[in-house]
């Protein structure tokens, strides 16, 4: 059973690890006070790590962009990713 809470518990801590605002995760900007889309920039890993936290807890695609304002699409690439990187 997926915790209830689990999206506000992998923002939070998300938020945290990445020295980013919740705020910032779920707004439409890749990078704070930036227009840069570099991968490697702290909002877009902490986006990548909240979407691979939910997944990995059992929460579908479809579900996980729906908390997040994603479509589903783009939680499937960030997943990917993510292993990609823990793998490299």
């Amino acid at each position: 059973m997926v915790d209830p809470l689990a999206t506000r518990k992998a923002l939070r801590r998300s938020a945290t690890m990445y020295g980013v605002s919740v705020s910032d995760i779920l707004g439409a900007s890749r990078q704070a006070g930036s227009r840069h889309t570099n991968p490697d920039r702290p909002i877009i890993q902490a986006r990548r790590y909240v979407m691979a936290s939910l997944w990995a807890q059992g929460l579908s695609f479809g579900h996980i962009g729906r908390k997040l304002g994603r479509h589903h699409t783009t939680v499937m690439h960030n997943v990917i990713k993510a292993k990609e990187m823990a793998h490299a």
